[in-house]
């Protein structure tokens, strides 16, 4: 089995930090939810990160692959370069009730079907409500890794409402 590269893995985070920083920092949030302030769907969220992943790949010669399915399911994203260097990442709202167990299960199991070597749960928050859950996954995840055990890099996005500037 190969390593994903560190200049690889970088370049996929970079996408990923790029999408956290138009949510947070430049109104992407917005988009999230619908007129009422509810959550849009997780497909929603899934297609921004497409729009904003997808030149980023081409300049980088990543090849990204939206719901691939090798078998047991469509993960969210498949980014590869050649067949030694692949990240599957799951995006996933924090509204999601199976946050926790599809952390634990599916992401894992993605990972193995596409023969990946490394995943990213790109996980969203949406409403400050959801806090005490996403730390609890947080420790879950460090337990995890305390004990050995290789888990899926997760990136923390709020995409929470934010106040204007001029508000502030």
């Amino acid at each position: 089995m190969y390593l994903v590269g560190k200049l690889y893995l970088d370049s996929v985070k970079q996408i990923c930090d790029q999408f956290k920083k138009n949510v947070e920092d430049n109104g992407l949030w917005e988009v999230l939810f619908d007129k009422d302030r509810k959550p849009r769907k997780e497909r929603i969220s899934q297609r921004i990160f497409f729009s904003i992943a997808d030149y980023q790949c081409k300049v980088n010669n990543v090849d990204i692959s939206p719901e691939s399915n090798a078998g047991l399911g469509p993960v969210d994203f498949k980014l590869s370069r050649g067949s030694n260097e692949k990240v599957v990442i799951e995006v996933k709202l924090t509204s999601n009730p199976k946050m926790v167990a599809d952390f634990e299960k599916q992401v894992e199991a993605y990972k193995k079907s596409e023969s990946a070597h490394r995943s990213i749960y790109l996980l969203i928050l949406v409403s400050d409500k959801h806090l005490k859950k996403v730390k609890k996954l947080f420790n879950y995840q460090k337990q995890l890794r305390l004990d050995g055990v290789k888990t899926a890099d997760i990136i923390l996005v709020d995409g929470t409402p934010k106040k204007s500037a001029s508000n502030l």
